[in-house]
C-alpha cells in the first residue's frame, strides 16, 4: 500500500502539467455545459451526437496523463525504483479510472435531472464502455515496441478520438439503447468490473513480459553472476 501511494504521488506528479491538464479539463467541461444547457431527446437527430460527444470527454481526458505516460515509459529511472511496477501497471488505471468515474458521476447525474431517466441509462452504458477502453489505452500509452502492438493501439486512439463522426453517420444510438436505467445500472457495473480486471490483467502480462521489469532483470543477473563465480 504505501509502495502504491509513492508510485500515485509521483506519476501525477510527473503527468500534471498546465497545457495537458487545460485540454484534458477544459474541453470536457465545455461537453458537460453543454449536456446541461441545450440537451437533445431520444429520437432528435442530434441526440446520438450528444450521447457521443459524453463519451468524448474521456477521449479529452486522456491529455492530462499524456506528459506523464511518455517520461516514465522512456526514462529508465523508473523502472528502476522498487514501485516500478505500481507506477507502470496499476497506478495508470487507478488514475485514469478516478478521473473518468468523477465525470462520469457528474454526466449521469446531469442527464438524470435535465434530460430524464432514458438519456441517463444510455449515458450509463455508453460511459462505462468509455472509460474502461480510456483505462486501457492510459495504461498501455507507449509500452509497448512492437509494430503490431503500435498499430492496433494507435488504431484503437484514432477511433476513440473520432468516435462523435462514426456514431453520428451511423445514427447507431439517435433512438437510444431502450433499457431502464436499473438495467443500465447493471450493465454498467458489469462493464466496470469486467473491464478494469481485463485491464490490471494485461498490464500484469506485459510487466513479466517486457524489457522494462528492470528489477527482475537486474536480480536475474545477479543470480547468474553468483551461481557462475560458485
Amino acid at each position: 500500500m504505501i509502495d502504491f501511494k509513492k508510485a500515485m504521488k509521483l506519476y501525477i506528479r510527473t503527468s500534471f502539467k498546465p497545457i495537458t491538464l487545460f485540454i484534458g479539463l477544459g474541453t470536457p467541461i465545455a461537453f458537460l455545459s453543454g449536456l446541461i444547457v441545450d440537451p437533445s431527446k431520444q429520437g432528435d437527430k442530434d441526440y446520438g451526437d450528444m450521447i457521443a460527444s459524453m463519451g468524448m470527454i474521456h477521449a479529452m481526458l486522456l491529455f492530462i496523463f499524456f506528459v506523464g505516460n511518455i517520461t516514465i515509459s522512456q526514462a529508465k529511472f523508473f523502472g528502476s525504483l522498487p514501485h516500478a511496477k505500481k507506477i507502470l501497471t496499476d497506478v495508470p488505471i487507478v488514475a485514469m479510472g478516478i478521473v473518468c468515474l468523477i465525470f462520469d458521476i457528474s454526466t449521469f447525474t446531469a442527464a438524470f435531472f435535465v434530460c430524464g431517466k432514458e438519456t441517463a441509462a444510455d449515458l450509463l452504458i455508453v460511459n462505462s464502455v468509455n472509460t474502461v477502453i480510456a483505462c486501457f489505452i492510459n495504461a498501455s500509452m507507449c509500452k509497448c515496441k512492437g509494430k503490431l502492438y503500435a498499430i492496433l493501439s494507435a488504431s484503437l486512439f484514432v477511433l476513440f478520438m473520432n468516435q462523435v463522426v462514426i456514431l453520428s453517420r451511423f445514427n447507431l444510438i439517435r433512438n437510444g439503447f431502450g433499457v431502464k436505467i436499473h438495467f443500465a445500472a447493471l450493465i454498467a457495473l458489469s462493464v466496470y468490473i469486467i473491464g478494469f480486471s481485463a485491464v490490471h490483467l494485461f498490464m500484469q502480462w506485459w510487466w513479466n513480459n517486457s524489457g522494462r521489469n528492470y528489477n527482475n532483470s537486474n536480480n536475474a543477473i545477479a543470480q547468474n553472476m553468483v551461481a557462475r563465480d560458485s
